[in-house]
């Protein structure tokens, strides 16, 4: 009998230790959960701060993409402008000088048949 109260009791002091050991265990397992759930919301904060940035870096490269085409294509434009600009003032003095070499030339061929007159007169003279 009494050999079976005392396997009765080491029983129940090691059911005692196995209740504070199984609650010690979940209490450790709670904290552990708990830095697990910390851990995984700042690896999932840190995941979707990267995506931002990536997508961040990525719209603004797009932009200084679209700003440099613009750029160029604004540069395109002026540039174009200048050169019909260039081209008219161009134009303008070929015909300019188109028209002063006609005058130029009308004024040389006015002044040989005036001097072929006073040519033809000296000559008719001296007969």
């Amino acid at each position: 009998l009494r050999e079976r109260e005392l396997l009765k009791q080491s029983l129940l002091r090691q059911q005692q230790d196995h209740k504070v050991l199984l609650q010690s265990l979940k209490m450790d397992l709670s904290v552990k959960y708990r830095e697990l759930q910390a851990i995984t919301k700042s690896t999932r904060r840190k995941s979707c701060e990267r995506k931002i940035h990536q997508y961040i870096a990525s719209e603004k490269k797009e932009m200084e993409l679209k700003m440099r085409a613009t750029n160029m294509l604004e540069l395109h434009d002026r540039l174009t402008k200048k050169l019909s600009l260039i081209e008219r003032h161009n134009e303008t003095l070929k015909s300019d000088m188109l028209g002063e070499f006609k005058a130029t030339r009308n004024q040389v061929n006015s002044e040989i048949d005036r001097k072929d007159n006073l040519s033809n007169k000296f000559d008719r003279l001296k007969k």
